[in-house]
């Protein structure tokens, strides 16, 4: 126990205050040195260009770094009125924004949590809510896409897997690591260090004394998946386990790919009947995935299954008399050729198609064929292909 926690037990509790992390821990270890040591930070967000140079004087200045950033509050001069469009929301603002000017207009908005019981759903939600400042920015300042990073900070507790969050995440661990051989001994890295240590027993408790009890975090189906296939296995919970109807209809919907389910990492074993393993639930996934490709390749096969989609009324011998194709047609669209009609035929998996020949192709209600082949421009969607 060094000295800061020395003191920080006899004296003071930690403040567990997220925005003493987020307005004052994390510029006094980013921005140490007169900000010589923030490209250490900007390394550790994915696809940031590297070499940028950083000018905080106040003469040659191409930095901006506010924390607690409300837009809205801050529209108070009149060029700023005219500039901005005004009419904001201020919830959901980031903990910190970062703008370079120069040489290129570069964006970094960080949302961060320390303490706080939020799941990755919630984190996902606050980070979606907050994309209207990032949207205004980058109209005013014709912004390219590229530029713009959001991000999210967390400890490693929390969040246990940084797929499980849709922007990239940064573990307050990383920074930790990062600028290790440099700040040990700074008291605000010595700070961070031991509320990290301290996370297990600060951590805000789930609301309720049942309600997520079993869970580490909520993830969307999607990532359960992926984490499966990489070999990791965990328990997965939905009001009433792997038979139950909320799963069903997550799967006969399609609503299992984003609905965010509760997880638990540390138990391969489901601990009650609403809980099941990642396994099982990635088998649901296929088996309900299979059974509806079945289906629609029955469907598919059905006489008379393309007839839904177009209105051909016209008699085989009306049509055989006008094989040639009146280019002048608007909806003229031989041009795509036979294998095109083929490919579309191969992903409909309707039958083998390979060696069969496109006779006539025809569309609109008067039925009109057209030769193979042929220029044109337009397509209208209600056609058909006679093998």
């Amino acid at each position: 126990m060094n000295k800061i926690e020395r003191n920080i037990h006899d004296y003071l509790p930690l403040n567990r205050k997220e925005r003493f992390f987020t307005g004052t821990v994390l510029p006094q270890i980013i921005c140490s040195d007169n900000f010589k040591n923030l490209s250490l930070f900007f390394e550790l967000i994915p696809d940031f260009p590297g070499g940028i140079e950083i000018r905080p004087d106040a003469y040659n200045n191409n930095i901006l770094f506010f924390t607690e950033y409300s837009l809205k509050e801050s529209l108070v001069e009149e060029n700023h009125k005219k500039k901005f469009n005004g009419n904001y929301d201020t919830k959901d603002t980031p903990d910190a924004i970062i703008l370079i000017t120069e040489p290129q207009i570069l964006l970094v908005v960080i949302e961060a949590k320390m303490y706080s019981n939020a799941s990755a759903e919630k984190i996902n939600e606050q980070l979606r809510n907050q994309k209207w400042i990032i949207d205004e920015l980058r109209e005013i300042h014709s912004i390219s896409a590229e530029n713009i990073f959001h991000i999210a900070i967390t400890p490693a507790g929390m969040i246990r897997h940084r797929s499980a969050i849709n922007e990239p995440l940064i573990y307050w661990e990383d920074i930790l690591h990062k600028y290790k051989d440099l700040l040990t001994n700074n008291y605000f890295y010595e700070t961070l260090s031991i509320a990290i240590s301290k996370f297990d027993n600060l951590k805000s408790q789930s609301g309720g004394l049942t309600y997520g009890k079993n869970m580490d975090e909520k993830i969307s189906g999607e990532v359960i998946v992926e984490l499966h296939k990489k070999g990791n296995k965990f328990i997965v919970g939905r009001g009433g386990g792997i038979s139950g109807d909320q799963l069903r209809t997550d799967l006969q919907k399609g609503g299992w790919k984003s609905f965010e389910y509760e997880v638990n990492y540390s138990q391969t074993i489901p601990v009650n009947r609403n809980w099941f393993t990642s396994e099982q639930f990635v088998k649901a996934v296929e088996s309900m995935e299979s059974a509806q490709l079945a289906k629609a390749t029955e469907e598919v096969k059905k006489p008379g299954f393309f007839s839904k989609f177009f209105n051909a009324t016209t008699v085989t011998s009306k049509i055989e008399k006008e094989l040639q194709p009146r280019h002048s047609d608007p909806w003229h669209f031989s041009h795509l050729g036979e294998e095109y009609f083929k490919s579309i035929a191969s992903m409909l998996r309707a039958g083998n198609i390979d060696d069969a020949p496109i006779n006539l192709v025809y569309i609109g209600k008067s039925g009109e064929p057209y030769e193979n082949k042929r220029l044109g421009r337009n397509v209208n969607p209600n056609w058909a292909v006679v093998l």
